[in-house]
């Protein structure tokens, strides 16, 4: 982990910053990805219908990150304190914290898309594939809010890299998944713009796995 209090520290915190700025831009491919497949493979009304959805993914996303952010600072404090009691207690306290958060907002938002679309005016010649896809991605806002309290833990730590390598590897998945499921793969239908959404939360679950046991 490093240590900003010895060095050229200058240095050090461009160094620390760079990794997270090159993640904020990565954050936006997931959906990126799946509008370029779904307008490649589907067709201008699926990614219509996607791309509609993007501004609540967005929305809903920012209340975990905010929780994220909140956690890198009380990390940050008790890691350089050397407070282990503290550090514990903020690791358990804010893990549950932002796994109860996102199966509340998953499912109230479940519940409440079809409020959620008219807010975003989704017209009713897409509200089909809109509501497909949006279900799908929130149910899979769990992997999202673990990948986004692993990242707050590590940068408390005083580790920039590690999230990126763990965002990297999630994109890669996304965009070899993703073609994959719209089209169908072996044994595997076709599942359309279903299959979209399922990609970017498989590339989601297996490297938030990896994180998590990192």
């Amino acid at each position: 982990m490093r240590d900003f209090t010895t060095g050229n520290i200058k240095k050090q915190l461009l160094l620390f910053a760079l990794p997270i700025i090159i993640g904020d831009a990565l954050q936006s491919l997931y959906l990126l990805i799946d509008a370029f497949w779904v307008g490649r493979l589907i067709g201008y009304q699926a990614l219509a219908a996607i791309s509609g959805t993007f501004p609540i993914f967005f929305f809903l996303i920012s209340m975990l990150i905010g929780l994220s952010i909140a956690t890198n600072i009380l990390v940050g404090q008790s890691y350089g304190a050397h407070d282990s009691d503290n550090l514990s207690k903020v690791l358990v306290n804010s893990f549950l914290t932002m796994v109860g958060l996102s199966f509340f907002i998953s499912g109230l938002s479940i519940l409440l898309r079809s409020s959620l679309l008219d807010v975003v005016n989704i017209p009713q010649n897409i509200r089909g594939y809109a509501d497909i896809y949006l279900v799908i991605i929130l149910a899979g806002l769990i992997f999202r809010a673990i990948y986004n309290w692993l990242g707050g833990v590590l940068r408390g730590l005083g580790d920039s890299k590690t999230p990126l390598m763990i965002l990297i590897v999630s994109v890669v998945l996304n965009i070899v998944l993703t073609p994959l499921l719209i089209l169908g793969v072996g044994p595997l239908p076709p599942l359309g713009i279903a299959g979209s959404a399922l990609g970017t939360i498989l590339a989601a679950a297996l490297s938030t796995s990896l994180g998590y046991i990192y």
